[in-house]
């Protein structure tokens, strides 16, 4: 009885390791979609994305996509499918016009 316990307690211990070992993860598609409604000019129209994104479950499945799928894809691989590894965007400041180009590791 007493190998019995031993041997439940080890496992155990190795399955908490393995699920509790800290790794959040970038939430990369769910931050797009955040800042995708960010973009939105107007506050009125803004808020009513948001609310709606809630009701009808966007935001819930992106996150759940994200939690399950990308980041374990991102943490056995070290790569995130939804990176914008390599894009390059426009930005605009009052000292002029830059581009940024986003490398692999952000």
């Amino acid at each position: 009885m007493r190998k019995k316990s031993l041997t439940v307690l080890i496992a155990s211990t190795l399955c908490c390791s393995i699920l509790f070992s800290s790794c959040i993860g970038s939430f990369s598609l769910t931050n797009k979609l955040l800042s995708w409604n960010n973009r939105i000019d107007s506050k009125f129209i803004n808020e009513l994305v948001f609310i709606a994104f809630w009701i009808v479950p966007v935001y819930e499945v992106s996150a759940i996509a994200d939690l399950l799928v990308i980041n374990t894809i991102e943490f056995w691989s070290g790569d995130n499918p939804v990176a914008d590894a390599g894009k390059v965007e426009k930005v605009s400041t009052k000292n002029g016009e830059f581009l940024v180009e986003t490398k692999e590791n952000g």
